[in-house]
């Protein structure tokens, strides 16, 4: 059975270090560098889910006050600086669908 309903996931990935500057969100016009992006997927007419990928609690913590959802942290050594964003979409995908079940029809990945 083929369902008309289709799941586009928006995947935001930040690693820590990148959107933080001493400790605080990374700013830019007096909001958090990363709202603009949880912003703009949220108010998608399309996308039916919207998931940040980090390794800090608190952009974590700061994604989900934004709207986003961020269930899981993300291991260290996906937040390495040589690590390919492939690998980092991979770890996301398969952590939905082994905990969730979830699985989308479209993934875009918004930086």
């Amino acid at each position: 059975m083929v369902s008309d309903v289709h799941e586009v996931l928006a995947i935001i990935p930040v690693r820590g270090r990148d959107a933080e500057a001493d400790g605080a969100p990374v700013q830019l016009g007096g909001k958090p560098l990363i709202s603009y992006t949880i912003d703009a997927a949220l108010k998608s007419t399309v996308v039916t889910r919207t998931l940040v990928t980090t390794d800090s609690p608190s952009v974590r913590e700061l994604a989900v006050s934004l709207g986003a959802e961020a269930p899981f942290l993300r291991p260290a050594e996906l937040a390495a600086p040589n690590v390919s964003l492939d690998n980092v979409l991979q770890h996301c995908l398969e952590w939905l669908q082994q905990d969730n079940g979830y699985l989308a029809n479209v993934v875009l990945c918004l930086e």
